[in-house]
């Protein structure tokens, strides 16, 4: 991914965006269609740039904004960076999961 000068993810669907999340752990600038899941990773103008799915002048407007914002859509990808290591990393889920298996287990069958 740090090869690139930024990631462009015109997605139509997706189940979950495991690229987005490992384009932002790669802190590279991410410009993403407008889909469900993909709004569960990216928030436009914070964490990257979200265009309208399957519109291809929207795409280009981001392409401009991008080449037009390059130190805003890199700012951008340093707060992608800390939301994918606190929400999306692997340590984080788990103990996401944890915590909830034993608030259920409290709540359902300690009772």
């Amino acid at each position: 991914y740090r090869e690139n000068d930024c990631l462009v993810f015109p997605s139509h669907y997706e189940g979950f965006s495991g690229v987005l999340i490992e384009a932002m752990l790669s802190e590279i600038p991410i410009l993403a269609s407008n889909i469900p899941m993909n709004l569960e990773a990216i928030t436009h103008g914070i964490t990257g740039y979200i265009f309208e799915v399957k519109d291809s002048v929207s795409i280009l407007k981001a392409l401009v904004w991008f080449k037009q914002n390059f130190e805003k859509a890199n700012e951008m990808s340093k707060n992608a960076f800390i939301v994918a290591k606190n929400e999306f990393e692997i340590s984080s889920i788990v103990k996401k999961h944890e915590y909830f298996y034993h608030k259920i287990h409290k709540e359902y069958f300690l009772k």
